[in-house]
């Protein structure tokens, strides 16, 4: 049962426990704050706890006016709490604000140069799973730090099939077997059919490392036309691979037994 409401004057004469535990009253799967108090709350707001919940409730209601101070938050250090933090679920509630967050994304992102700020911000635009934010992801990813080139693909996974041209392109733009992996990982978050091609060129052409990769992550993908290339990697790869490519054969429809 949710708690009476407070006015804000009322909100800031509790202690920040009180208010934390306040907040969390009025949040279930929707909220009944309102937003002009969320907006006033979080600026005022210091207890990190607090403000977690104030910027999901925003994110909830959807308030567009409150964009700015929620890419400021991406900017500040990131405070952690067991099993999220400010960073995770400011970039969620951005994503749930929408198209609307796009622009000033960009603009903050091309003049971040902090690792775990910009690592909030690629975030925030992939939960808006908009094809415009494409370019700076890949961006991201050729030039930033390790933890954001992660996110930076992660991000392009989850605007799905649009991104796959870009992937593939940045795929062939790596020799570094991390990299490559991290892009094999985004290909198969997005589970598109079309990624056949691109998939069989690497059993056929790839290191042991990304056939090991598409061999052991990538086969709900996997149909008819995969039994040539699996077929030749049960002759000419390394034990592990052989193994995997003749257990995947015999189970598949066009299997053969007597390998």
């Amino acid at each position: 049962m949710r708690t009476e409401m407070l006015t804000f004057s009322q909100y800031k004469a509790h202690p920040p426990r009180s208010r934390a535990r306040y907040l969390n009253d009025h949040m279930d799967g929707d909220t009944d704050l309102k937003g002009e108090f969320c907006k006033k709350a979080l600026r005022w707001e210091t207890d990190s706890i607090a403000r977690w919940y104030l910027i999901r409730a925003i994110g909830i209601l959807k308030i567009k006016a409150a964009i700015p101070h929620l890419i400021k938050i991406c900017l500040e250090p990131e405070v952690k709490f067991k099993g999220s933090s400010l960073h995770l679920i400011t970039a969620w509630s951005l994503g749930k604000i929408g198209e609307n967050a796009i622009d000033l994304l960009l603009s903050a992102l091309k003049h971040c140069k902090v690792a775990e700020n910009q690592k909030c911000l690629v975030d925030a635009l992939g939960e808006i799973r908009n094809p415009r934010a494409i370019d700076a992801l890949k961006m991201a990813f050729e030039n930033m730090d390790q933890q954001v080139k992660l996110w930076a693909a992660l991000s392009l996974s989850k605007i799905g099939k649009a991104s796959l041209d870009v992937l593939y392109n940045m795929f062939f733009n790596t020799r570094k077997i991390k990299e490559r992996i991290v892009i094999l990982d985004a290909i198969d978050k997005i589970g598109d059919c079309g990624s056949r091609e691109f998939l069989k060129k690497i059993l056929l052409e790839g290191s042991e490392q990304e056939v090991y990769y598409i061999l052991t992550k990538c086969t709900r993908l996997f149909d008819q036309s995969f039994y040539e290339p699996l077929l030749l990697i049960t002759k000419r790869q390394d034990i592990e691979n052989r193994k995997l490519a003749k257990r995947m054969l015999k189970g598949l429809p066009f299997g053969s037994d007597s390998l």
